[in-house]
């Protein structure tokens, strides 16, 4: 038990031993936060407000020094705000749990600057200041405040990773319970309910992967497995490609790490026939009607299709919108693709090429289709890119996901990337980003 803070000096011992007491030696903690997730996943109505509970439980963990549970607590709270199809976390309550993250994440470290990521960043700053003030002298880029305050959002957190952290770890056991709540809501959801359109509109729906990473990291991997088949069937029904495409690709970049810097002849031998095993088995699957009514699987059967000439071809068939952006990104001047416009910068479609873009078929705004100006750009690379540049945004990447993998922890750095390019298109995914790399670092040894 932890000893009672200095905050609650004025509260009797027994107040917080009987908290204490009841939720976490006892374990009660465990089961409402099951609960929750349970009903967070069944989309029930009051889902929306779930996360004030967890907060106040984090802020309350904060006062009787119980750090790590108010870590993992703050977190889950991020996951619970609610972006439905109809029903969506009233805007003051998301702005509190922003703000309580956020100090969250200043509160915890030492005023000790860490050499090079601080020199980093200062080259990231003057290289972006730079862009800013060139980039204002064209004319097809337009800057907007919404998109430059997130941007300074971003410097803040990059800014936070410079400093020295205390040393706190998050429990990553309640934030694994939660979500194993979640995910079988969602599953029961599935059972009860007939899909139309997108199950889940909020970036952070793709934190359900934590389940089968928790399991792998303790080296329960039979379960995690069993987990990862769970989360796919839910994935498959959030209507949204990346998230499988990004696990595809970080696995597979990890699984070449790890052939190159541990694997004998017989794991390389074994790989291949698994990678062979794996590609004519999905082909098989695809195959089926109900899985070819799956958009966000059943883009995969492209990629069998023989009438296909090409990666390009493939890509703009999959995705014309995607595929239209990424000509509007690449047409500008090499400097500007590997250093960005700057803060806050959008893009003007001069040669038409979203020309046939409307509100429902795609993440923008009726402001930018109409003013055929675009500053959400759907994927990270681009939309980061656009504002921060090319190579800031892989730097990213590099040391998020493909590090920890050449460290040996492949499967960290498959978690990273999937959350980091599945998970930053909001404050929310920011934040759990931020959190988890911040805090989560071997914390799992001492669950």
């Amino acid at each position: 038990m932890n000893e009672k803070s200095f905050h609650l000096d004025y509260l009797p011992d027994n107040v917080v031993k009987l908290f204490e007491n009841l939720f976490f030696q006892k374990g009660l903690v465990y089961a409402v936060l099951f609960f929750i997730g349970l009903v967070s996943g069944l989309k029930i109505s009051i889902a929306a407000f779930l996360c004030i509970a967890t907060l106040l439980l984090s802020l309350f963990c904060t006062l009787i020094s119980r750090h790590s549970d108010s870590l993992a607590l703050i977190i889950i709270s991020l996951f619970l705000i609610v972006n439905y199809e109809t029903t969506n976390t009233p805007s003051i309550i998301r702005y509190l749990i922003y703000i309580v993250s956020g100090l969250t994440l200043i509160l915890n470290n030492r005023l000790i600057f860490i050499k090079k990521n601080l020199t980093l960043l200062t080259l990231l700053i003057f290289s972006i200041l730079v862009a800013t003030v060139y980039s204002s002298f064209q004319h097809y880029i337009e800057f907007k405040v919404q998109p430059f305050f997130r941007d300074l959002f971003v410097l803040f957190v990059l800014f936070i990773f410079c400093l020295l952290s205390k040393d706190i770890k998050v429990n990553l056991q309640l934030i694994f319970i939660l979500l194993i709540g979640a995910l079988f809501g969602e599953i029961l959801y599935l059972a009860t309910n007939e899909i139309v359109g997108y199950l889940n509109y909020s970036s952070v729906k793709t934190f359900i992967l934590f389940i089968p990473y928790y399991l792998f990291i303790k080296g329960k991997n039979y379960y995690a497995l069993f987990s990862l088949f769970l989360c796919l069937i839910v994935i498959s029904n959030y209507g949204t490609r990346m998230i499988l495409l990004s696990l595809i690709f970080f696995s597979f970049v990890g699984l070449i790490i790890f052939l190159l810097k541990k694997g004998s002849f017989r794991s390389i031998v074994f790989a291949s026939i698994f990678t062979l095993f794996s590609f004519f088995s999905l082909q098989y699957i695809l195959s089926y009607e109900f899985i070819q009514g799956l958009k966000s699987v059943a883009f995969l059967g492209e990629f069998y299709d023989p009438k296909s000439t090409s990666i390009y071809e493939i890509f703009k068939i999959l995705d014309p919108v995607r595929y239209a952006e990424h000509q509007i990104f690449f047409s500008r001047s090499w400097t500007e693709i590997l250093f960005g416009n700057g803060l806050g910068a959008g893009i003007i479609d001069v040669k038409g090429y979203l020309g046939f873009v409307n509100y429902y078929q795609s993440a923008f705004s009726q402001e930018e289709i109409n003013a055929n100006i675009y500053f959400n750009l759907h994927d990270y690379w681009i939309d980061y890119g656009l504002r921060f540049g090319l190579i800031p945004a892989l730097a990213i990447i590099f040391f998020m996901a493909i590090k920890p993998m050449i460290e040996g922890d492949i499967f960290t750095g498959i978690f990273n990337g999937v959350m980091l390019i599945c998970m930053t298109y909001s404050g929310a995914g920011i934040l759990i980003v931020a959190l988890l790399n911040r805090f989560h670092k071997h914390s799992f040894d001492h669950q």
